[in-house]
């Protein structure tokens, strides 16, 4: 599935051309917006929408009206489908928690060798909580991500699997060489169901409560590390 990336769509065919480096705008019109401005809009609309009543549960129309546009084809312009959009919203975020991942990996691994699974773990876990205190919009992202994690839609999970940014990559790299005694596929099995678990409880914790501060959502951070530093230690049994 080819999903439209930032930066790409040089000009909407729904918007008037520009001349000599002005947009022409009628008496008592609003100036149209760019396209990357309209890209970001329905993002932003789309993260409010489905967060506040579900993704299945909001019209394409609903998106469109959400987001201030008029043509009920910009999504299909600028996302190429739902799925698109979805994938869209998961890349936006998905770079953003990068940039901060990388710099508390950096601090973790400075002179440290080999860093404690629990440490890597807590790169992970601190850097979404971070963003949740700081950003009410990546608050939404992970209300909409509680659908996301168990609903089954191949292609999607194919495409969001491709998304395996700097910082998550270096992560997974450090905690395969912190637990040699598990085999590759163990370990990628863990990683996995320890990624569900973890979306999955902040998305539960995101509809119920207001907000990431305080000191019950700090036990629940100290839960989420205790469990997840031990589904990736313990030793593999083969099913037995």
């Amino acid at each position: 599935m080819d999903v439209p990336r930032p930066g790409t769509d040089d000009h909407d065919p729904h918007l008037p051309a520009v001349r000599g480096g002005h947009l022409p705008v009628s008496a008592g019109a609003r100036p149209a917006r760019a396209p990357a401005a309209t890209r970001d809009a329905i993002l932003d609309a789309a993260e409010r929408l489905f967060a506040r009543a579900g993704i299945a549960a909001v019209s394409n129309r609903a998106l469109i009206r959400e987001a201030g546009q008029r043509n009920e084809s910009a999504l299909q312009y600028h996302f190429g489908s739902r799925d698109g959009l979805l994938l869209a919203l998961h890349d936006r975020r998905m770079r953003q928690l990068d940039a901060r991942r990388r710099a508390r990996l950096d601090a973790v691994t400075a002179g440290q060798a080999p860093i404690a699974v629990r440490d890597l773990a807590r790169v992970q876990l601190d850097t979404i909580l971070e963003l949740a205190r700081e950003d009410p919009g990546f608050v939404d992202y992970l209300k909409l991500l509680g659908e996301l994690v168990f609903v089954p839609n191949a292609e999607l999970e194919r495409a969001i699997e491709r998304f395996e940014v700097t910082g998550t990559a270096a992560v997974r790299r450090r905690v395969q060489a912190s637990v040699p005694h598990l085999k590759p596929a163990t370990l990628a099995r863990r990683l996995d169901l320890g990624r569900r678990f973890i979306l999955m409880s902040l998305s539960r914790w995101a509809r119920q409560h207001d907000g990431f501060a305080g000191r019950a959502a700090d036990r629940l951070a100290g839960d989420l590390l205790d469990m997840i530093t031990a589904m990736l230690t313990a030793p593999e049994t083969g099913g037995d």
